[in-house]
């Protein structure tokens, strides 16, 4: 069984352009595969609205018992850096794995201000 590969180009990235990644690549929810990797090159930038989109791809393929595999190629950790600090990681499922590795830090928590940036967080919070 072969492992699905998502690749993005290094460009900016918006919803339209996600949909066309998406469309062009094998797709994740109907390979037979157990893995699926989203290789995100150095140079590429996810504008929010991809960013959403991506997001509960992520999440949702993680439910349905995917391994899901995030590579950051940029080595200067913009991408992930942005992600961060817009709450993307807090709301990530912990199943999915990041490359090279999730941020430590909460980047949400620490640059929260409602004038500044738009942030991701959870609109109920699951009864426990």
């Amino acid at each position: 069984m072969h492992d699905t590969l998502i690749e993005f180009s290094p460009r900016w990235t918006n919803a339209s352009g996600l949909e066309e990644v998406l469309r062009a690549a094998p797709s994740a929810n109907l390979s037979s595969s157990s893995e699926v990797r989203f290789r995100i090159p150095k140079g590429c930038q996810l504008m929010t609205d991809a960013a959403v989109r991506l997001l509960a791809l992520f999440n949702q393929l993680d439910h349905s018992t995917r391994r899901v595999l995030v590579d950051f190629e940029d080595d200067e950790n913009v991408v992930p850096g942005d992600l961060d600090r817009i709450g993307f990681f807090e709301s990530l499922a912990p199943g999915v794995v990041v490359l090279p590795q999730r941020p430590i830090s909460l980047g949400a928590t620490h640059y929260r201000n409602p004038c500044v940036r738009y942030e991701m967080s959870p609109m109920c919070q699951a009864a426990q």
